[in-house]
């Protein structure tokens, strides 16, 4: 089993909408359910004048919105459950919530539009990316959703840096190429111009690592592509190749091994397709 709960993370934005289509189409495609979570964030403190009216108005509005997202997704043929959290923070209700189940994964929208360091990512997407153990799907601002479930073949790709990070994720890609009977391209952007034998000996050990090294017949295919900015050739590849889903591993401190901190998130601004990051 791929995942045992889909958790929708959602604070019923546009991009939230995009992403909860997303997660329809995983628990359908993995027969699991999903789990509607919102958390309800705001500073308790202390007002000149009284607030409390406002908050109250707020949160009835958070819990019409909640539950016509629990419609929605069971009008989808989805079950569902849902999680409104009172007065938290995203980056700590979440992992809590994730703790629960085995193997959950988190599907989250992004409008990638807040914080300094975050320009591109946004910050609730970034505090989750860096905060939770299990697999992220990210749905950023360009993606268009289509239905799963009728395209054969799906297309994975899947973007390594031969790091112990980026090696992490191979079992998930792995998984899914099994349960989606999905196409796979592995590809490590490099600017050495000599890359096909240079990095022999690295795809060969990728290959061991999603269980593919004996197989010449497998829909896995692998290949260096030039590049001298890693996220640009990572979407560039993807939008060729037409891909459904772009993974990649990464290092929760810093999300990212080679594939440094802002590379994630251009990727996941950037790509027209969501973003499976799994963390170390």
């Amino acid at each position: 089993m791929f995942t045992d709960r889909i958790i929708l993370a959602t604070d019923f934005s546009d991009a939230s909408q995009s992403a909860m289509a997303v997660a329809a189409n995983l628990a359908k495609l993995f027969k699991t359910e999903i789990l509607v979570v919102h958390v309800f964030e705001y500073q308790s403190t202390h007002h000149k004048i009284p607030v409390g009216w406002m908050i109250a108005q707020i949160w009835k509005e958070k819990q019409e919105q909640i539950a016509e997202a629990t419609r929605t997704l069971r009008r989808l043929g989805v079950n569902c459950e849902a999680e409104l959290i009172h007065d938290g923070f995203p980056s700590l209700e979440i992992p809590a919530i994730v703790k629960r189940f085995a193997k959950p994964v988190v599907v989250l929208g992004t409008h990638a539009d807040t914080g300094i360091d975050r320009k591109i990512l946004g910050s609730t997407a970034e505090g989750l990316l860096r905060s939770v153990e299990c697999p992220v799907v990210t749905v950023g601002p360009r993606v268009r959703v289509t239905d799963m479930a009728v395209q054969r073949p799906y297309r994975i790709v899947y973007a390594t840096d031969f790091s112990a990070a980026s090696l992490v994720a191979a079992p998930y890609v792995r998984a899914l190429h099994e349960v989606l009977h999905a196409v796979v391209r592995v590809i490590h952007v490099t600017s050495d111009s000599n890359v096909n034998k240079k990095w022999r000996n690295c795809f060969a050990r990728t290959k061991v690592a999603l269980d593919d090294a004996e197989n010449p017949d497998s829909s896995i295919e692998y290949g260096s592509i030039p590049g001298e900015h890693i996220s640009d050739a990572i979407i560039q590849d993807a939008t060729r190749y037409k891909a459904d889903l772009v993974v990649l591993g990464v290092k929760r401190a810093v999300l990212a091994s080679r594939l440094e901190p802002k590379v994630a998130a251009q990727v996941i601004f950037a790509a027209t397709c969501p973003v499976l990051t799994i963390s170390s």
